[in-house]
């Protein structure tokens, strides 16, 4: 038999970003050191929502605002409250202004 063909080259990589937006987002429920570990989930989850890959998306920082005496808080059933920093990286401007909305 004749020998089998030689693989397909590899799909042609996506153009390089020229542009990107920070923003944030507020989550309940969750430290910092939480998220820390659900950091990867997050980034998979939020590609999927933007239909991007989830290396488009950097995290820059992690704040907690739940405000002073949080372990006083979660005694008395307050839960903590965390805000996200991240950026998105996008082919354009116009790419760009797509993903925000």
């Amino acid at each position: 038999p004749p020998p089998p063909p030689p693989p397909s080259p590899p799909p042609p990589s996506p153009p390089p970003a020229t542009y990107s937006f920070s923003t944030n987002t507020t989550f309940t429920g969750y430290d910092c050191d939480e998220f820390e570990e659900k950091q990867a989930a997050f980034k998979k989850v939020l590609a999927e929502m933007l239909n991007i890959s989830p290396g488009a998306i950097t995290y820059d920082k992690c704040v907690d605002v739940s405000g002073s005496g949080t372990k006083r808080r979660k005694l008395a059933g307050v839960t903590n409250r965390i805000k996200i920093s991240y950026s998105v990286a996008a082919l354009d401007e116009s790419d760009a202004e797509y993903l925000q909305n």
